[in-house]
């Protein structure tokens, strides 16, 4: 199986095609466009016949002037017409191309989706595709402007020869200095977008780790990892600024060399009487346009450069899927009726190139009707044998084959349909989408009652609807947030039976029952085995292997032990010890790390990374590899302020963020200045080279070129000093804000996150941040020289035709008007149209993460709908806001050519104030400044979307940063310690929501230090909330928890959570090795330290199985490891931080009884004194705590030791005959996120 990422070359023409999809709506962009050029083109002419017939004393041109207000009235036809539709493809093309990101997400493999990092498919959806939608808006624009500089060549040598090759000087110039940047650019771009991706990645995975960095006080930890990350970013965008200073200023200034040739040489020849000045004006008027189109094609440029790195980052993610034809994702699948086997036949199967096997010459029948048992240690394979058996991998060799009443299906290539509906997976850890429990087991199949309600009966949630009011319709939040782990797998075993399937497989998919619940969900699986089911269920306790008619003990990815249920139960010294049930003879692999030094194992060569290895890393080309080598080293960095400001707290105020950088913005300022004056100087310069030409003066025609010639030097200069300056500004500004935010988040109390969903807080330090930077690094620079132009051309208007000042009043008061309309309209939509662009990166962000349920459901097609759906109705919002800048903005243009007509109207009418009589040179001068005034506006109309997406990004920025943070729910007494000494719950009671019933409610409980306290009770029960509450993630509403006679709600939180640890049923690690992370909680801890760790605690012999042992990458949020390995890691990590308190929320349960009686024994001789609480599922781990808590629905039940409360005969002492009476080693719930978080 090739797991290369294909990238396809023709990015340009892929993107064309989309952006082609509509034919209608694409010709009629551009040939709008193209009118609109030629009108710019023909428009020049006209006046040039007005000013010569009046030159010549010619009778009156009204013919001409009626001519340029048809042009004006068709020109704000045809930019309204063209704005419209190339916004309206722009919109539509980024939609689709975000709703195919997800149709290829889904479309992945087990691989790909062990190798993806989430964060960056959402940043590709957010920061990738804005890019893209940006360069498709202009796409029209440039070609018009393309062509129009093209016709404006051929127009000019048809009017003067001479003057036009004066102009054709430029174009080579321009040309190599395109050639000799481009590249270039293109390469530090790319790099710069994968900083930007890298960083997006890494702060998704801190939002979903915030439970682990907050009760481990490591903030400050994740926030220098941020650090590094943004100062790198930051580099890398000054590089491509350096490197944008040399190209674009010196492509902008080029029309303005031109401009000069054509002043002087012009001048000499009107002067000599060659050409007439209505030419001059034609020619300096098209320099002009020239200019503003180079500008508009130089931004172009730029954008193509960042679109090239942005668009083949979003292929390769959606060509990188797999090629399925074997999938089903339509839900057309039809179950083929009745028990169905299968068989493995030496399947092999590797995770990544270069990594282990995880599954080694594999053989296993699963017979029809049958229920077969798999046991083994945490990373035998037996959870990945599940994945094998619905299809999520395709082994690198051997046979898998499905087995029904007379046929075989599948040979030695083609794995098991993914999504066959007759093969049915439930793992450990369910995904639940957000939405209703009715939703979540349905999963968009035909109901039928009947069926609904046997699979409710089945997988006990009748009787957890009983307790919710609002019964299957009840919210179950994000990823299940709002129910316990108990109740989200009761949901995810309901929603597999309503499948009916031919073969079931449960990965210890009843872990988080209370024994009394995952009895009755036996006897209903038992049941359907009757009634022409096949069932495989992987375990680690007797109860769940008791099920089994045999079993199969897996180790080291093959099977090592297979026979009839009962008779291994009985005999199987293996087996036994994985139940915990006998003791193994020792070996060296168990009990010590192979070498005596501290460094066992070396650490990986970089090309031998496991499964969470940049396989979606890839360059987009070859080519681009010399290129990167040849870039100037990143030598910039955020200055101490910049840290200094990001580091304080508020929201987000001008005067503070721009103060450390004031300097930069001066300097930005003055150089931006400088470039207007020099461009308001040239038309000043025409006019008086026309004058002297007039009065016969060649030297003062010289004088004046040479004086144009230094002015373009000036603005080069400027201009190369306004992108140095500004860019720092922007960078160092979006530094502090990235900074200033991420910070805020990990501050945040988690019922914020619980609120507003990851994906939602994600989009504000993705999409928002991105709407302000893109901004901030160019439109924020076009639009403040651009008003500069239009204010400083007004003004040299004014001053050189005072009488002018009642047309631009009227031409200014049409203008608020219109600007008055245009912000009523905008001020409703973008605001909206934010709100439902964060809607749908959170449901993207939470889609990708359920892929594999939706594959496993046959219900892509149907995600990928509803995911559509959200888009198209945020693409549709944005089209609206679209429509408003369409009209407002060639409005605004028409104004300007009605004023441009006003100006030639003494040609007319006579006795206007203005009338300049036959003074050509400022007839001339009037001309240029009114026409400068045009393609200022139209650059302004292209950054207004931009400007409006980012005012609407920092409101939000700022209701982010307002938000109370823990530190600031609390009091800070100074000198009170941290979480040593004896705690006390008083009279606690706690809720999650306002609306919803007490989690807990009247609790009394005490803990003394060196004591241990097991939480027990049913699913749903309250047991996580208590450990929730201890780590301080939630405060009591009633009540209160006191350590010493102290309330916690008053000791700092960083003194009270770095003597705290807790390890969470589904362990979260970060990316990076397994030593780092188990050193997480206590970052200065020696490797010698760690390897003593993992010894005491019998962890050697799973380290030793890495390739790499403590070098091992673990991969994106431990994809790499197993669920059992993960738990380890993450024991070790709170182990190694040596805390006063530890807290373990079912922090056993994905680990077999053997390696739980290690590291519970490990615990025990290891206290010192430490107090322990244990949320435990297994009443056999929790009769050997010191004190036994029994909760029920929120209340404190009974408390004692083991014996006391199996002879009070109370709850404790029903579930544990239960778990006698069955076979059982103990379970009682695991609430995971929160019993009603």
């Amino acid at each position: 199986m090739s797991t290369e990422v294909r990238v396809s070359p023709s990015w340009m023409v892929r993107l064309l095609a989309s952006w082609a999809a509509d034919r209608r709506s694409a010709v009629g962009a551009v040939t709008l466009a193209l009118a609109g050029a030629g009108i710019d083109l023909a428009a020049p002419l006209v006046i040039r016949s007005v000013v010569d017939g009046l030159s010549a004393g010619r009778s009156v041109a009204v013919g001409a002037l009626v001519l340029l207000i048809v042009a004006a009235l068709l020109r704000f036809a045809a930019q309204f017409g063209q704005r419209a539709t190339a916004s309206r493809i722009a919109v539509r093309v980024q939609h689709d191309l975000r709703v195919a990101l997800l149709s290829s997400v889904c479309r992945y493999s087990g691989e790909r989706q062990d190798a993806l990092r989430r964060g960056e498919v959402v940043s590709r959806s957010i920061t990738d595709l804005q890019i893209v939608q940006s360069l498709l808006a202009l796409a029209p624009q440039a070609a018009a402007a393309v062509l129009h500089v093209t016709v404006q060549l051929v127009i000019m040598f048809f009017l003067s020869p001479v003057l036009a090759l004066a102009t054709l000087v430029t174009i080579p110039l321009a040309g190599a200095l395109v050639v000799r940047s481009r590249r270039r650019i293109y390469a530090a771009t790319w790099l710069s977008q994968q900083a930007t991706a890298d960083l997006t990645s890494f702060t998704g995975e801190a939002i979903a780790g915030l439970p682990v960095t907050k009760v481990f006080g490591r903030e400050e930890l994740i926030e220098r990892r941020f650090l590094d990350l943004a100062r790198e970013l930051y580099g890398r965008r000054q590089r491509v600024a350096r490197l944008n200073a040399a190209f674009s200023p010196g492509l902008t200034v080029l029309p303005q060399f031109a401009l000069v040739l054509v002043i002087g040489l012009g001048g000499t020849m009107t002067l000599r009487g060659e050409i007439s000045v209505g030419t001059f004006i034609v020619f300096a008027t098209y320099l002009l346009t020239m200019t503003g189109l180079i500008r508009l094609l130089a931004g172009v440029v730029s954008a193509i450069a960042l679109a090239r790195s942005s668009a083949e980052r979003i292929h390769a993610l959606i060509d990188s899927a797999e090629h399925r034809p074997d999938a089903v994702g339509k839900g057309t699948g039809t179950n083929r009726g009745g028990a169905i086997g299968m068989l493995l036949s030496d399947v092999d199967l590797t995770l990544g190139p270069d990594a282990r096997y995880v599954l080694r010459g594999l053989n296993i029948e699963v017979r029809r009707g049958e229920c077969l048992g798999v046991a083994g240690k945490a990373g035998s394979g037996k959870s990945v044998l599940g994945l094998v058996l619905q299809g999520q991998y395709r082994p690198r060799a051997g046979r898998v084959a499905l087995m029904g009443d007379s046929v075989e299906t599948g040979d030695g290539t083609e794995p098991v349909a993914l999504g066959d509906p007759d093969v049915v997976l439930v793992t450990e850890e369910p995904f639940l989408f957000s939405g209703t429990i009715r939703h979540n087991v349905l999963l968009g199949r035909e109901f039928d009652a009947d069926r609904y309600a046997s699979a409710l009966a089945d997988a006990a949630v009748d009787t957890m609807l009983e307790r919710l009011a609002d019964g299957d319709r009840t919210c179950v939040g994000e990823s299940g947030a709002r129910l316990s782990g108990g109740e989200r797998q009761r949901i995810a075993l309901a929603r597999a039976l309503y499948e009916s399937p031919g073969l079931l497989v449960l990965d210890d998919a009843t872990s988080a029952l209370d024994t009394l619940t995952e009895a009755r969900v036996f006897d209903a699986l038992r049941r359907r085995l009757g009634r022409g089911c096949t069932l495989v269920v992987t375990g680690r306790r007797r109860a769940v292997l008791s099920l089994a008619d045999r079993i199969a003990v897996v180790e080291g990815g093959r099977v090592v032990e297979e026979g009839d249920a009962r008779t291994l139960l009985r005999d199987s010294v293996r087996l036994k010890a994985l139940l915990g049930e006998e003791t193994p003879t020792p070996t060296l692999g168990a009990d010590e790390v192979t070498g005596d030094e501290p460094q066992a194992r070396a650490a990986l060569p970089a090309n031998t990374r496991p499964v969470a290895a940049t396989a979606l890393e890839a360059d987009p080309a070859e080519a681009l590899a010399h290129h990167v080598t040849a870039l100037p080293p990143v030598v910039d960095e955020p200055v101490g302020a910049d840290v200094d400001n990001g580091r304080r707290s508020g929201p987000l105020v001008l005067r503070e963020v721009l103060l450390p950088v004031r300097s930069a913005a001066v300097t930005a300022l003055m150089c931006i200045g400088v470039e207007v004056v020099a461009a308001v100087a040239l038309p000043a310069v025409a006019r008086a080279v026309l004058g002297r030409s007039k009065d016969g003066d060649a030297t003062a025609v010289g004088l004046l070129f040479v004086l144009g010639l230094v002015i373009t030097a000036v603005s080069w200069i400027a201009g190369w000093g306004t992108v140095r300056a500004s860019t720092r500004v922007c960078d160092r500004v979006l530094f502090t804000v990235r900074l200033r935010c991420f910070r805020h988040i990990q501050r945040l109390p988690l019922d914020y996150v619980d609120r507003v969903r990851s994906g939602g807080v994600l989009t504000r330090m993705t999409a928002d941040i991105d709407s302000l930077s893109a901004f901030l690094q160019t439109g924020l620079l076009s639009l403040i020289i651009n008003l500069m132009l239009v204010f400083g051309a007004a003004l040299a208007v004014v001053l050189m035709a005072p009488g002018f000042w009642p047309v631009l009043v009227a031409a200014g008061l049409v203008v608020l008007v219109g600007t008055a309309a245009f912000r009523r309209i905008v001020s409703r939509s973008y605001p909206r149209a934010r709100e439902l662009l964060a809607a749908v990166n959170a449901d993207l962000y939470e889609k990708v993460h359920g892929v594999r349920t939706a594959q496993i459901f046959r219900c892509t097609d149907r995600i990928t709908a509803e995911f559509a759906k959200k888009s198209a109705a945020y693409r549709d919002e944005r089209q609206a806001g679209q429509r408003a800048v369409a009209w407002f903005f060639p409005l605004v243009a028409m104004t300007i050519d009605m004023a441009l007509i006003c100006v030639l109207l003494p040609a007319v009418v006579d006795g206007l104030p203005w009338a300049a009589g036959d003074d050509g040179g400022t007839i001339a001068a009037l001309i240029l400044y009114v026409s400068m005034l045009y393609y200022p506006i139209q650059q302004m109309a292209t950054v207004y979307d931009s400007a409006q997406q980012a005012r609407v990004g920092l409101r939000r920025i700022n209701g982010l940063l307002s938000e109370p943070t823990e530190g600031a729910l609390a009091g800070v007494p100074a000198g009170t310690p941290g979480a040593g000494g004896a705690i006390r719950f008083d009279h606690v009671g706690f809720t999650y929501r306002q609306d919803a019933p007490y989690s807990l409610l009247d609790v009394v409980l005490d803990v003394r230090p060196g004591q241990s306290l097991a939480v027990v009770g049913p699913t749903g029960a309250g047991k996580s909330t208590i450990v929730k509450l201890l780590a301080r993630f939630y405060r009591p509403q009633r009540g209160a928890i006191h350590l010493d006679g102290v309330d916690i709600a008053t000791i700092p939180l960083r003194d009270y959570r770095r003597r705290a640890a807790i390890v969470p049923q589904e362990a979260h690690l970060f990316s990076g090795s397994v030593g780092e992370n188990i050193a997480f909680g206590r970052p200065d801890a020696s490797r010698a330290e760690i390897m003593r760790a993992v010894r005491s605690f019998g962890a050697s012999e799973m380290i030793n199985s890495l390739p790499g042992g403590l070098d091992y990458d673990v991969g994106p949020r431990g994809s790499a490891l197993s669920a059992g390995q993960r738990q380890v890691v993450a024991l070790l990590r709170a182990i190694v931080s040596d805390p006063d308190l530890l807290l373990l929320d079912e922090a056993t349960g994905a680990l077999d009884l053997e390696s739980e009686r290690s590291i519970v024994s490990a615990l025990r001789e290891a206290n010192g004194g430490r107090k322990t609480v244990v949320v435990a599922h297994r009443l056999a781990t929790a009769s050997q705590a010191d004190v036994i808590a029994v909760v029920e629905r929120g209340r404190l039940l009974e408390t004692g030791g083991h014996e006391a409360l199996l002879r009070s005969g109370g709850l404790y002492a029903g579930l544990w005959a239960a778990s006698e009476a069955s076979g059982h080693d103990g379970a009682t719930s695991n609430p995971g996120q929160g019993d009603e978080a």
